[in-house]
C-alpha cells in the first residue's frame, strides 16, 4: 500500500527539494551508487536493465550517464544518486519523462500492467496531469497536490536496490477496477488511508470487507459487512449509467438522516471521466430508518437508491488492516450471542428482572430503589405482625 522507505512529500510544492538543486555528496551515495555497477565496476546500460525493467533502466541509464555511451563511475554517479533517496520523489517525474512513459513506468514498479481497457482513462489522467502543461514541473505540481503517493512505488523499487531496503507490496487486485485505476486511487488518498499494523510496524494490507463478486449485490449483506468496521474504508462501484466511482469514507457508515464524512472523506469519478472531490459532510446513508429519505449519495453527485439498484458492480476496502476486521467480526459475534441470549431470556412482568433495565443501565440509565425498599418494608412489617 505505498512505501514506508519513500517518506512523506510535501503538498506545498515550493518546500520540497528541487530536482535542479547540485545536493551535497557523502560517501552513502557513492556505496549506494556502487550497486549498481557491473563487474567492470561502472555503471553501464546493460548493468541497470539487469537490476529493473526495461523502461525504468532506460529512464535511470538517461538521467545517470548524460550520453556518455562507455559507462559511468559510481563517484561520477553519486552526485545523482543522492535525490534519488531524497525525501522528495520530484526527482522521479523528471527523469521519467514524457508523461506516458511516467505513467508506465510507475505502474510496472507496482507491479500492475496496463490493458485495452485502460486507454480511455490514461487519456483522462494524461489530460489532468497536463492541465497546466506537459512539463515535468507542472506534472510535478499535479503530483504533489493530487496524487502524492503516485512515485512512491517507483522510488520503493529503486530504493531497495541502492538501499536494501524492503519493497512494500501494492493492493491492485480489484474486482471493479483495473489495475492502473486502482493505483491511481490509492495514490491520491491522504495518510489515514495507511495505517501500520501494530505487530510489524509496517503498512497494513487493505483488506476487501465486502464484494458483490462473491456476495452479490444485497443490501443487508453491505450493512451486516461494512456498517460495523470501524476505519477508515473505501467503496467502489460500477453503476448502470456507465460511471465508475468511489467514496472514501474516514468515517464509519451508519444509518441516519444526516450526512457525515471528517476532512478526509473523499468523492471520485474514474469512468467515464476523471473528477475528484473532496468534502465533509458529504456521505449520506440510510437503508432502515423510513421516515427519512433512503439510499446512498455523496452530496449532488451521486445518488443511489434503497435497493442498489443503480449498481452493477460494488467492493468495499477496510483500511485499518486484519485487526480492525477482527475487531469488526468481534463485535458481529458478540451481537449475535447477545441477541440469541435475549431470546432465551423470559420478560417476566417483575422490573427488576426485566433484562431490558439491565441493558438501559448499561447505557447509564440509573433507576431508583425506592419503590423496591418500600416493598421490602411493607413484607418486613408484614411478618412482624404475624409473629
Amino acid at each position: 500500500m505505498g512505501n514506508e522507505q519513500s517518506h512523506k512529500v510535501k503538498k506545498t510544492h515550493g518546500q520540497s527539494a528541487s530536482p535542479s538543486e547540485s545536493p551535497r555528496i557523502d560517501s552513502r551515495s557513492t556505496e549506494a551508487a556502487k550497486k549498481l555497477a557491473d563487474s567492470s565496476g561502472k555503471i553501464t546500460a546493460a548493468s541497470l536493465q539487469n537490476l529493473f525493467s526495461a523502461e525504468l533502466a532506460y529512464s535511470l541509464w538517461k538521467y545517470l550517464s548524460e550520453g556518455q555511451g562507455d559507462g559511468v563511475t559510481p563517484e561520477a554517479a553519486a552526485s545523482k544518486i543522492t535525490p534519488l533517496m531524497g525525501t522528495s520523489t520530484d526527482i522521479y517525474v523528471k527523469i521519467c519523462q514524457p508523461v506516458h512513459h511516467f505513467i508506465k513506468v510507475c505502474l510496472e514498479a507496482a507491479g500492475g500492467v496496463a490493458y485495452d481497457v485502460d486507454v480511455g482513462f490514461i487519456q483522462s489522467l494524461v489530460k489532468k496531469m497536463t492541465a497546466h502543461g506537459d512539463n515535468w514541473e507542472s506534472i510535478v505540481e499535479w503530483k504533489n497536490s493530487e496524487c502524492a503517493r503516485f512515485c512512491h512505488q517507483l522510488q520503493s523499487v529503486v530504493l531497495n536496490k541502492l538501499n536494501g531496503y524492503p519493497v512494500t507490496n501494492v493492493q491492485l487486485n480489484s474486482d471493479v477496477l483495473s489495475q492502473l485505476q486502482f493505483l491511481y486511487l490509492q495514490s491520491a488518498l491522504p495518510p489515514s488511508y495507511f495505517v501500520k499494523d501494530p505487530k510489524t510496524g509496517e503498512l497494513a494490507e487493505w483488506v476487501p470487507i465486502y464484494t458483490s463478486a462473491m456476495q452479490g449485490i444485497s443490501v443487508n449483506r453491505f450493512e451486516n459487512n461494512v456498517f460495523e468496521y470501524k476505519g477508515h474504508t473505501v467503496t467502489v462501484i460500477k453503476l448502470k449509467d456507465k460511471r465508475t466511482v468511489a467514496l472514501a469514507s474516514d468515517t464509519t457508515f451508519r444509518n441516519g438522516s444526516t450526512r457525515y464524512g471528517g476532512n478526509d472523506t473523499m468523492y471520485f469519478e474514474l469512468e467515464p471521466s476523471l473528477l475528484r472531490l473532496d468534502g465533509t459532510n458529504s456521505i449520506y446513508s440510510n437503508f432502515k430508518i423510513r421516515s427519512a429519505s433512503m439510499g446512498l449519495s455523496f452530496k449532488e453527485v451521486m445518488k443511489i437508491d434503497k435497493d442498489l439498484d443503480e449498481v452493477v458492480a460494488i467492493e468495499v476496502w477496510g483500511c485499518g488492516g486484519a485487526s480492525t476486521l477482527n475487531e469488526q467480526r468481534g463485535l458481529r459475534d458478540w451481537q449475535n450471542r447477545q441477541a440469541e441470549r435475549n431470546k432465551k431470556v423470559p420478560l417476566p412482568g417483575n422490573w427488576d428482572d426485566n433484562p431490558d433495565k439491565t441493558l438501559l443501565e448499561m447505557a447509564g440509565i440509573n433507576f431508583s430503589n425506592e419503590r423496591a425498599n418500600m416493598e421490602m418494608e411493607a413484607r418486613r412489617r408484614a411478618e412482624m405482625g404475624d409473629g
